[in-house]
């Protein structure tokens, strides 16, 4: 059995992993985005335990992309690894994409990586065939209507995974616990992280990978936490309180987005923090 920890951003699910990897003798496999990348610690609240190993953070730098596809492969060889250790697997995030992507093995596409620019200005035909190279046998699968609807097109170039999600079936190897949380609490909780962060140094961090040579443009800088950072440095955002409350209300539009997405979890069980070990225990679930 591999256990999965989710919940919006700011819920604590690194804390329950790295209990669950301590009751249990696990190491964490870590499902998200942003602590891929180098460097950017504090706005990305990176958590870097002594006497618990994580997996598939700081392995890119600033100026790359990573994909569900990278994060998919590399988590299911980390998985084989593991268990042949006797290790429990436990993968927490973060990136609620990247989970779908492991626990629905979907078909994803390794041409993510490649920047699709100025595709509103290509004609249909254009589009058609950078669809037909990316992937052929998808292109015939569509109808006429879709072949010739440039927004359609488009979407489908942009998308690591072109089948839809229905088509595949849950692995029943993974358990998926949620964590519960309140929303007022939850936001609470990140008006006060989002202080925290400024105070422990996010400005003085995004400056300092700046002068390692690395643009604003890159991807990492998108990220919320070091975009709006970024327009403070450039003084297009003029206090700290300013900073403060675009990060928050950047954050509370990430956090509405990733509660709907985490409601197509249909396999998930939701679990108070402190219920959770109780809940591994009471199942069973590492001997399974």
């Amino acid at each position: 059995m591999k256990i999965v920890i989710i919940g919006p951003t700011g819920v604590g699910k690194t804390s329950v992993a790295y209990n669950i990897c301590k009751k249990f003798q696990g190491e964490i496999i870590s499902a998200d985005s942003r602590q891929v990348y180098k460097y950017l610690d504090i706005g990305n609240n990176k958590e870097i335990f002594t006497d618990v190993k994580t997996h598939l953070i700081d392995v890119i730098t600033p100026d790359k992309i990573y994909s569900a596809y990278k994060f998919k492969s590399s988590a299911k060889k980390i998985i084989v690894n593991l268990q042949k250790d006797n290790l429990l697997p436990v993968i927490v995030g973060g990136t609620n994409f990247y989970i779908k992507a492991l626990v629905y093995n979907l078909k994803l596409s390794k041409l993510k990586n490649k920047n699709y620019t100025g595709l509103s200005n290509k004609s249909i035909d254009t589009l058609q065939e950078i669809l037909k190279t990316k992937d052929y046998k998808f292109y015939l699968s569509l109808n006429n209507s879709d072949r010739n609807n440039r927004r359609r097109l488009e979407k489908y170039i942009q998308s690591e995974n072109l089948d839809p999600i229905r088509s595949y079936k849950f692995d029943k190897s993974f358990k998926i616990i949620q964590i519960d949380f309140d929303k007022t609490n939850l936001f609470n909780d990140i008006e006060a992280r989002t202080k925290e962060m400024i105070k422990r140094g996010l400005i003085d961090e995004c400056r300092e990978v700046l002068s390692m040579g690395y643009k604003e443009t890159a991807p990492a800088f998108q990220m919320v936490g070091y975009k709006e950072t970024i327009l403070y440095i450039k003084g297009d955002v003029k206090t700290i309180n300013e900073l403060e409350d675009l990060i928050n209300k950047d954050t509370y539009k990430l956090v509405k987005k990733q509660i709907t997405f985490l409601n197509s979890f249909k396999e998930k069980v939701i679990l108070q923090k402190n219920k959770v070990i109780d809940y591994i225990e009471r199942e069973n679930l590492t001997s399974k």
